[in-house]
C-alpha cells in the first residue's frame, strides 16, 4: 500500500464527505471514485513510452508492465480500502461498496475482501449517517 499525497486524499475525503450529505454528484449518497485517482503511476498507460522498446520484446515488456498494472490496481484497492476505513471510524458512517453479488449489482458492506480485488476501473461508494 502507498500512502496518498494530500491533494490525492483530501480529494477523496469531499467526494465521500458530500456522499455522506446526500450531495454527491454521481448519485445523492454515492460517490464515483475511479482508480486512478489513487494510483501514484499507472504502469499500463507507461508501457508506451518505455525506451528501448522492440518488437522482439514487446511480449517480454507486456507481460511485465500486465503484473505491473495488477499491482498497481491492488494497491489501490488496498488504499481505498483503508482510507474508506478511516472515514467511517471518524465521521461515524455506513460504507457500502458495489459489489456484483449473485448475478446482480448490490451495495454490500466494506469489509476485508475489498483489498482482494485486482482489477477495477472505479468503485460506486454508498455513505450514509449511522442510524439515518
Amino acid at each position: 500500500m502507498h500512502r496518498l499525497s494530500v491533494v490525492q486524499a483530501l480529494s477523496l475525503w469531499m467526494l465521500l464527505e458530500d456522499a455522506l450529505h446526500g450531495c454527491a454528484s454521481y448519485g445523492r449518497d454515492v460517490a464515483e471514485i475511479y482508480v486512478f485517482q489513487l494510483m501514484s503511476s499507472n504502469p499500463r498507460a507507461e508501457k508506451d513510452r518505455r525506451p528501448g522498446e522492440h518488437t522482439r520484446r514487446l511480449r517480454a515488456t507486456s507481460a511485465i508492465v500486465e503484473a505491473e498494472g495488477m499491482a498497481a490496481y491492488l494497491d489501490a484497492s488496498q488504499t481505498l480500502h483503508d482510507l474508506l476505513v478511516h472515514f467511517a471510524e471518524e465521521r461515524r458512517a455506513i460504507v457500502e461498496i458495489e459489489s456484483w453479488q449473485n448475478g446482480a449489482w448490490a451495495f454490500v458492506r466494506l469489509g476485508a475482501w475489498m483489498k482482494e480485488v485486482e482489477e477495477t476501473h472505479r468503485w460506486h461508494v454508498r455513505v450514509r449517517a449511522q442510524g439515518a
